[in-house]
């Protein structure tokens, strides 16, 4: 079980009633500490302030001490060090010694050795260290601040939105975009060298303050922790929603498998939070839109992603049409009855989804607010997007003519409480206060018709969140078997064709018939023994893509084209890996027809493995054809990963090109290979299996080339 720290612990951090200032300056108003006191004053915070500064003297009107070891009998509940990255270590020492729980960390600057040094001290004192490299924490319900930032949240309106981020300035963005809801508690991390992300987001699920959770995520200490944390989230029903930040600088990871070219290191964070059901956004204004509407729509579920819309134009609806497409939203038809109802109020104008009705209004009759109901009452339908004019450079006389909308989606939510209700402004500038004070608390209105779809599609990812854990086929290894396979990993140098074989064989992944053999003479004696055509390829343990260095020839029919093929390999490996260390050959029986595919995975110490499946052989890195998910997945989701790939059409009988194919043998091999990467991801790094033959119409499967890449930390 991952280790998260207990959420009566984190309580000194927000409701102290004791808070210890160290680095404020009675020279520098502008330093974080004197912000961080006016900050406490200005809230109305009503517990004790303590300064520490070695000169003394009056700091924002309080008498400073000299030492932090003149605190040690006054309760300090938490210290704010805002100190030179050289002195944070020696006051987390001297407030660990007067029994301070938690500190506050914002100093930045912090070079290797000091964060080395800091995380020491947090895995061994107890003590709890928030940051370095942070704004802080705010509870907003209390009107707590522990931050180093001039007073641009303090005004912020108390509600139910909590917000994590690493970076302080996402912080500032979100929580502005996101005001008319309110906010519980903004918390900036930092480097999270002692308190984590996984660790704040266990602490909000049981703040009763807390009802919606959004992450603003650049790195994820331990997978583990983080999914727990977000499943304790779960049950005590609270949304969480996520923007990842840095995806494409994580990307290019040196690898040596092929499999780690085709999948980025952001494929295994995004099938982390696919893994657990947090949806992911794609900017500070989808998130704020996001945590906005849920926490407006409160009890109201969005069940599903099948939206309802009505417009006040053409051009509107034509517009969300297309957006809805590209987000996954689907636009269902309307019920029958529905339509024809629709068809009845709405005679001359086409009735679909979306639905423009804006013209009813204008012709002065109840059809708008009518439709409004009728799709309400559609069960085909989980949710009911308005799209209007709402943004603040109207006049008033526009906004005046969009009053009647307003009171109209007003009276039709008020008529189906359980129907979920929002307002999209057509455009994403920022919202008229006429608008937001008729639309009232309860209803939400979303800057842009994007992030309002956007929204709903976190709502509905939000309902449907549920952790499955996947089932563990039977005959995979046992806890004994795994051992076994661990303890031998760990003493291999490196994971040579047998060992190799005998791993993949352990979780049932059927390998072509092959062998390692020192010299053609051998590589005869093994094709006598079997039989022709076979293929002959390099054994070396220096060599990872063999086929790039001509160390690999197929179709061998005959011993003396197998003498043949043994010398031209020698020869070209001599000459494109010189250095290469040669152990001989391995020798495999040739497979028929069949269609090439790939699997493999990609392990990452914090996150897991990630698997990948799609198109195979040599051009597999061109062509780019790849499915991710992070393992273990069962027989199932390895289906419906492969029906989003290229792969998955052609085995569907692509324009009759190619037969009709079950791949039924397929993803159950990918998700043995999972099961494996789960087990031993550790220490086998990487796996490649290029290609993965997929027999015409039985679907059979048979690896024809494997690699499996020992964790240099296990050499």
């Amino acid at each position: 079980m991952p280790t998260l720290v207990s959420p009566s612990q984190l309580d000194s951090l927000f409701t102290p009633q004791h808070v210890a200032v160290i680095g404020a300056s009675a020279k520098r108003d502008d330093a974080g500490g004197n912000q961080a006191i006016r900050n406490l004053q200005s809230s109305g915070f009503g517990g004790r302030i303590s300064v520490v500064n070695p000169s003394g003297g009056t700091i924002e009107g309080l008498m400073a001490h000299t030492a932090i070891a003149e605190l040690v009998d006054r309760q300090v509940g938490v210290a704010l060090v805002a100190l030179p990255a050289q002195a944070v270590l020696q006051a987390l020492r001297e407030l660990d010694s007067i029994g301070c729980p938690a500190a506050v960390v914002p100093s930045a600057g912090l070079s290797a050795e000091h964060i080395a040094s800091i995380r020491e001290f947090t895995a061994s004192s107890g003590m709890l260290v928030h940051g370095p490299n942070c704004m802080g924490l705010i509870n907003v319900s209390d009107r707590i601040p522990l931050w180093i930032d001039e007073g641009i949240l303090m005004d912020l309106p108390a509600g139910d939105i909590s917000l994590v981020t690493q970076s302080g300035s996402a912080a500032i963005f979100v929580a502005r975009s996101a005001a008319p809801s309110g906010f519980s508690k903004i918390i900036s991390t930092g480097n999270e060298l002692g308190t984590t992300t996984a660790d704040y987001i266990s602490w909000l699920a049981h703040d009763p303050q807390t009802a919606v959770i959004g992450l603003v995520i650049e790195s994820i200490q331990d997978a583990e922790a983080f999914t727990t944390a977000v499943r304790t989230a779960r049950s005590a029903g609270k949304p969480v929603v996520a923007l990842k930040v840095g995806r494409t600088a994580l990307g290019g990871l040196a690898t040596t498998a092929h499999t780690g070219a085709v999948l980025s290191r952001d494929a295994a964070y995004t099938s982390l939070f696919e893994a657990i059901d947090v949806p992911l956004v794609d900017d500070y204004d989808e998130l704020a839109s996001t945590l906005q509407c849920l926490s407006m729509l409160g009890d109201r579920t969005v069940a599903g992603t099948r939206v309802g819309v009505v417009t006040i134009s053409g051009g509107q609806a034509a517009m969300t049409a297309d957006l809805a497409d590209g987000l996954g939203i689907a636009l269902p038809q309307f019920a029958d009855a529905t339509q024809g109802l629709l068809e009845g109020l709405l005679p001359d104008m086409p009735v679909h989804n979306p639905l423009d009705a804006g013209g009813s209004v204008v012709a002065g009759d109840d059809a708008y607010d009518k439709s409004l109901l009728a799709l309400a009452a559609d069960d085909g339908i989980d949710a009911v997007l308005v799209v209007l004019d709402a943004q603040q450079t109207l006049s008033m006389a526009e906004l005046e003519f969009e009053d009647c909308y307003i009171s109209a989606v007003r009276a039709a939510a008020a008529q189906h409480p359980n129907r979920p209700f929002v307002i999209a402004s057509s455009s994403s500038v920022s919202i008229h206060e006429r608008t937001l004070e008729l639309a009232g608390p309860d209803l939400p209105v979303i800057r842009g018709i994007r992030n309002a779809l956007v929204a709903l599609r976190g709502a509905a990812a939000n309902s449907a969140a549920i952790i499955r854990p996947p089932h563990r086929q039977g005959d995979l290894p046992s806890a004994t078997t795994v051992t076994d396979l661990r303890d031998r990993i760990l003493r291999a140098e490196s994971l040579a064709p047998t060992l190799r074989d005998e791993v993949l064989a352990a979780y049932g992944i059927p390998t072509v018939a092959s062998g390692t053999v020192a010299s053609a003479d051998e590589a005869i004696v093994w094709a006598r023994a079997h039989r022709f055509p076979i293929v002959l390829k390099i054994a070396s343990p220096d060599i990872a893509h063999r086929s790039d260095v001509g160390g690999v020839v197929l179709d061998i029919r005959t011993e003396a084209e197998l003498q043949r093929a043994a010398e031209q390999i020698l020869a070209n490996v001599r000459l494109e890996a010189p250095g290469a260390r040669v152990a001989g050959f391995e020798v495999q029986e040739q497979v028929g027809a069949a269609f090439e595919a790939f699997a493999g995975y990609v392990a990452d110490p914090r996150l897991g493995a990630t698997i990948g499946l799609g198109m195979g052989g040599t051009l597999v890195e061109l062509i780019g054809d790849a499915a991710e998910a992070l393992a273990p997945i069962d027989p199932m989701r390895a289906a419906r990963l492969l029906s989003t790939t290229r792969l998955g059409t052609l085995l569907r009988g692509y324009r009759n090109l190619a037969p009709d194919t079950s791949g039924e043998p397929f993803t159950e091999l990918v998700s043995r290979l999972s099961w494996l990467a789960y087990d031993l991801g550790d220490l086998v790094k990487e796996a490649d299996l290029n290609p993965v033959l997929i027999e015409h119409g039985s679907g059979r499967v048979i690896v024809v080339d494997s690699l499996l890449v020992k964790s240099a930390d296990t050499a």
